[in-house]
């Protein structure tokens, strides 16, 4: 790929429809995909080893683009630190999802935002963007609010190491 995305590229992984059987024992093939929101095109993909593991094809698969710039969104399976560092690399963000399967990480950083809110945010810096949206008869209100201040985390985030 060339030139410099704009937005954000979500990167999933998905099994091939029809590309197993039962009958002959043959697994679906699984691949990791990265995609352009504003732009709907798929920007890449890689196999992932027979038994659905993304955690290795997600770094093969960035490697692959050019991605400065842009923000990069994972599920829960991609938020390992090698994984947020070769985005950092390559001059992008991230957002990683978490789940409840990780430790407390996810714990953590409730409480952290949750601590920060009642503050005011006064000890962390922060940027907030709000939208809204008028469908289906009813007008939506988004505020996302992301704090920069996360070194901390550094330590929490579950790793290969």
């Amino acid at each position: 790929m060339t030139g410099i995305p704009a937005g954000v590229i979500a990167i999933d992984g998905k099994a091939v429809r029809r590309s197993g059987s039962k009958k002959d024992d043959k697994a679906h093939i699984h691949m990791a995909s990265a995609f352009s929101a504003g732009k709907r095109l798929v920007l890449g993909q890689v196999k992932v080893a027979e038994k659905p593991n993304e955690i290795t094809a997600i770094p093969k698969l960035l490697e692959m683009l050019a991605i400065a710039g842009a923000i990069v969104a994972i599920d829960a399976v991609g938020c390992q630190r090698d994984i947020a560092q070769k985005i950092l690399d390559k001059k992008a963000d991230y957002i990683l999802a978490l789940k409840g399967n990780q430790g407390s990480l996810r714990e953590d950083v409730e409480l952290f935002a949750t601590e920060q809110m009642t503050k005011s945010f006064a000890d962390t810096k922060i940027s907030q963007a709000t939208t809204a949206d008028g469908d289906h008869g009813r007008i939506e209100t988004r505020t996302t609010t992301v704090i920069h201040d996360v070194a901390w985390l550094q330590n929490a985030m579950p790793g290969r190491d």
